[in-house]
């Protein structure tokens, strides 16, 4: 309720300017170096980002409490928003992945699928989250019958890679946030792409959105969509 509130009540920045409302991930790994690579292309403007659930950030979106909404987009775990009232386009990709710490010869410590004798530790998100229902879906649907034991459980992507790095067992993560402990090699993938997923980056904007420098923008991010489909 506090976001929510603090969503609703913030005073907008001076000038040309955008309120954003982020996966927390999102707002940590692919946001600070798109609005880079965006800016260098195009006019230059202001922005607000509060990083929040994609629960919260759908409402916010739908409150007309932030002018764009980035999040994660899975065709098995929809995100249902009113395509009357909503456009979408798609930013980029990201693959989900399992991970854990390496053992003394780089390998996997905690290797997928596990057995009934020896289950994989696992990190897991907690089940309201977003990734928490697409990593469940990965499990399901993996090849074989995976032996996991839930050990930890938490809502945000960097406390389960901290605990992955630490070696207390299997996180299905976004690449995109673990890339720099990969290439160190603090961590290392569990499985095959047999255990991994693609999540689309996918941005929302109210149709109604009257802000001038969030339609020029949106117009600007149809044009990018349409080449990335071309593509």
């Amino acid at each position: 309720m506090r976001l929510r509130s603090s969503l609703r009540e913030v005073e907008r920045m001076p000038g040309r300017s955008i309120q954003v409302t982020a996966g927390h991930s999102l707002s940590m790994t692919f946001l600070p170096k798109w609005l880079k690579q965006f800016q260098q292309h195009n006019d230059q403007f202001n922005v607000r980002v509060v990083a929040a659930n994609i629960h919260d950030a759908v409402i916010a979106l739908e409150e007309g409490s932030c002018d764009l909404m980035l999040v994660y987009h899975h065709p098995l775990a929809p995100i249902v928003l009113d395509s009357e009232k909503f456009g979408s386009l798609t930013l980029g990709h990201d693959a989900f992945i399992p991970v854990c710490a390496p053992d003394r010869r780089g390998n996997a410590l905690y290797p997928l699928p596990g057995s009934s004798s020896k289950p994989v530790p696992h990190l897991a998100y907690t089940a309201t989250t977003f990734l928490g229902r697409v990593a469940e879906i990965v499990i399901k649907n993996g090849p074989t019958a995976c032996r996991l034991e839930r050990c930890y459980e938490a809502d945000m992507t960097m406390l389960l890679m901290r605990m992955a790095v630490e070696g207390y067992g299997v996180a299905w993560l976004p690449q995109s946030a673990v890339i720099d402990q990969l290439q160190r090699g603090q961590l290392v993938k569990a499985g095959g792409d047999e255990w991994s997923t693609r999540l689309e980056i996918r941005s929302c904007c109210s149709i109604s959105n009257q802000n001038p420098t969030m339609r020029n923008l949106w117009k600007t991010l149809e044009g990018a969509s349409l080449n990335l489909a071309d593509e």
